[in-house]
């Protein structure tokens, strides 16, 4: 029994001497505590010591990068597709187009006295009978002799060009698609289109309005497609286009308009 207690007491005394000294526990987790955190940032040393709202500013930068990345080429490819088959054209208008382009350009050359041989003139009465078009714009005298009648509208300067909106109208004869091409007789200036039924080669870029635009070489209207621009009469149709010419570009201007039934040209002092 002696033996017994002696070992109980020698047991006590060892647990006493290994016991943790009172308050050491505060001590260890207030150490733990007092010790600076360590975020992601400060494991990373390339943004150590950027502030906060710069690592925002960097995000947000590309986030709209990204962003407006997606719209330009949207864009691109939209416009890409309008390039290569203006105004939705059929495979069989397309490869009418491609022979119309064969055509040469058969425009007069400016009189030696200088004088721009502006016409012909036609007069059109391209609106429904009964309508306000009819009653306060018929009938119209228009240039050209037809199947296709220009009509000037108003005009846009820019630093680059001058462009003018034009009503042309196509009368009732017209059969497959019309192709527009033009340029200065008193210069070596190009006419270029722009807008929705513009084709042929990108000649270059401008800012109309506000608004970056593509140039191109020539204009393609298909007639079995006609846009609802007015109240027109059975048969004609009636489109809004856009043509323009360099800054420093004379004013005597012929057109040549293809059609599979021939050539028309008509010249426009503007």
């Amino acid at each position: 029994m002696n033996q017994i207690h002696d070992l109980r007491q020698a047991l006590a005394l060892e647990n006493a001497r290994l016991a943790p000294r009172p308050g050491i526990e505060g001590r260890v987790v207030a150490r733990v505590l007092s010790r600076p955190r360590t975020s992601k940032a400060d494991r990373q040393p390339w943004v150590r010591g950027l502030p906060a709202q710069a690592l925002r500013l960097a995000a947000g930068a590309v986030i709209l990068a990204v962003l407006v990345s997606m719209v330009v080429l949207g864009r691109l490819v939209r416009d890409s597709g309008s390039q290569g088959n203006p105004g939705g054209l059929t495979t069989a208008e397309q490869a009418e187009v491609a022979q119309l382009e064969a055509r040469p350009l058969a425009l007069p050359p400016l009189p030696a006295d200088g004088s721009c041989p502006v016409g012909p003139y036609t007069e059109i009465r391209p609106w429904l009978p009964g309508s306000t078009a009819a009653l306060y714009r018929s009938p119209m005298l228009v240039f050209g002799n037809g199947p296709i009648y220009g009509y000037h509208g108003r005009t846009i300067v820019t630093a680059k060009a001058t462009y003018h909106d034009v009503d042309i109208y196509s009368d009732p004869s017209l059969r497959g698609p019309a192709l527009i091409r033009a340029q200065t007789l008193d210069g070596p200036f190009k006419v270029v289109y722009t807008g929705r039924f513009a084709a042929g080669a990108v000649v270059g870029t401008d800012v109309i309005e506000g608004k970056l635009v593509q140039l191109h070489s020539e204009m393609v209207l298909p007639a079995n497609q006609p846009p609802s621009d007015g109240p027109t009469a059975p048969g004609w149709g009636f489109w809004k286009v856009r043509h323009g010419v360099g800054t420093g570009a004379a004013s005597c201007y012929g057109f040549q308009v293809d059609t599979l039934a021939g050539t028309e040209i008509f010249v426009v002092l503007a």
